[in-house]
């Protein structure tokens, strides 16, 4: 999975990052803004929603089934296949967050995520303390931090 196009949140910002974290000071921001974005993806990734508008591009080798992660997801999924370049979304059935694509072949699926202020508040905790683990560099926290993420994803 590749993602790509991350846009920024008007909810974690690095104003609130630097609150919780007792932060003063703008010499840092740029680096705080990286792990802040880095933190934010890391816990949307684990828990499987989405906390930061971005762009998804999975490689699927084989086709059938497959899980669109981080939702929500928008309308604009896209279905290519590898070899061709073709176009295949019309050939291929979305049920909510599942895609079933033509079963031979290889495809790239692209598609948009764009999470709600309501989640964003829920998991907004969880951002603050992995990247202040970041930050601090401390890969036992980070850890911790993930023990703490309810997991979203469910094998089918």
């Amino acid at each position: 999975m590749n993602i790509t196009d991350i846009k920024s949140s008007n909810i974690l910002t690095i104003e609130k990052l630097k609150a919780y974290a007792n932060i003063v000071g703008c010499e840092h921001d740029d680096e705080l803004r990286s792990i802040l974005r880095s933190a934010a993806i890391r816990v949307a990734q684990y828990a499987d929603v989405a906390l930061l508008g971005c762009t998804i591009v999975d490689d699927v080798y084989g086709g059938g089934e497959i899980q669109l992660w981080m939702p929500p997801v928008a309308d604009d999924v896209t279905v290519k296949d590898m070899a061709s370049g073709d176009d295949v979304t019309e050939r291929c059935t979305r049920m909510g967050d599942r895609m079933i694509l033509p079963e031979t072949g290889n495809y790239t699926v692209t598609y948009s995520v764009e999470p709600t202020d309501a989640t964003v508040e829920q998991y907004a905790p969880l951002v603050w303390q992995m990247a202040v683990a970041m930050w601090d560099g401390n890969t036992d926290e980070e850890q911790k931090v993930y023990r703490r993420i309810p997991a979203g994803y469910v094998v089918h």
